[in-house]
């Protein structure tokens, strides 16, 4: 998940809305024999030396609350930080331990709180496909309130991968794709139309449609671009072209998923040459300035 070198983004500013964070004891690579840090310092050091090399702004950072607010709290003008729930006998799809007391939800009181002090902005990722949890499950729409509520971002995993291959051995034996269809969320939106919804990854054709569908009755949702670890470019890029010829370029956002990442993700984004400079801006930055309410540059 990290330990992946540091290449320069060909973009001026670039807003993600797809990271994760993880406990320092995941990876090595990023620490330096010159500095007398701990594995958190080297870690978070690391982290936010790759954000600067591909001039990312403005990120969304879920996973385990202790390691994404000692990310956050870093550079909180810059990273958002996410809970990401639900998890699957007390740890995420990285096997990382989700909450202190051991469960797969976040406890509502502590995440209000958490929201009230500015330390949270955002709920996902949700790992509904993971856990075999449906979006609609009724242990799911206490967080949909909370969330409309407190005008948080809500991020879903709505692609029907990662197949098993690309998962974490021991990874998700609940996992139900079928958990992970974009229409699942209209019941939700209809309830709260307000909620401002970022689809993850959604590459497959038939979820493309349902998306689409989405994106024509409900103005706050918006289409991501992570495109993983597994799924062609040329997949993505079919995508894009169609919700951007159904006239949403102005609702598809960038992420990149995983830090080691960002290089790729950013080129699947600069090679859309059937994108004009004016779109790939707007992927880039653009779109997800206005879902955040940021001046542009």
């Amino acid at each position: 998940m990290w330990g992946c070198s540091v290449m320069p983004t060909m973009a001026s500013s670039v807003i993600d809305l797809h990271l994760h964070a993880g406990p320092s004891s995941s990876a090595s690579r990023w620490y330096s024999t010159e500095l007398n840090e701990t594995a958190d310092e080297a870690q978070t050091r690391y982290l936010l030396d790759t954000l600067n090399a591909h001039s990312i702004v403005r990120g969304v950072i879920g996973g385990p609350p202790a390691d994404v607010e000692r990310i956050r709290s870093a550079d909180p003008s810059r990273l958002i930080g996410s809970v990401a729930f639900p998890c699957s006998d007390g740890v995420d799809p990285n096997l990382f331990p989700c909450f202190k007391d051991g469960g797969d939800w976040p406890d509502l009181d502590w995440l209000s709180k958490e929201v009230d002090a500015g330390r949270i902005g955002a709920i996902g990722e949700l790992y509904n496909v993971y856990a075999g949890v449906a979006p609609n499950d009724p242990r799911m729409w206490p967080y949909y309130a909370l969330a409309a509520k407190h005008d948080l971002l809500v991020l879903v995993h709505a692609d029907a991968g990662p197949p098993p291959e690309g998962r974490v051995e021991g990874c998700c034996a609940d996992f139900d794709e079928r958990l992970a269809r974009p229409a699942l969320y209209e019941p939700i939106l209809t309830r709260y139309p307000q909620l401002r919804l970022v689809l993850y990854h959604v590459f497959r054709p038939d979820f493309v449609q349902e998306a689409l569908m989405l994106l024509d009755k409900f103005p706050n949702v918006m289409v991501e671009t992570s495109p993983m670890t597994l799924v062609p470019t040329p997949l993505v890029h079919s995508a894009i072209n169609t919700f951007v010829e159904a006239g949403h370029e102005d609702r598809i956002v960038f992420g990149s998923d995983y830090w080691g990442a960002i290089s790729g993700s950013l080129e699947v984004i600069e090679s859309a040459h059937f994108l004009s400079e004016k779109q790939k801006r707007a992927i880039l930055y653009d779109n997800a300035a206005r879902l955040l309410s940021m001046d542009k540059n």
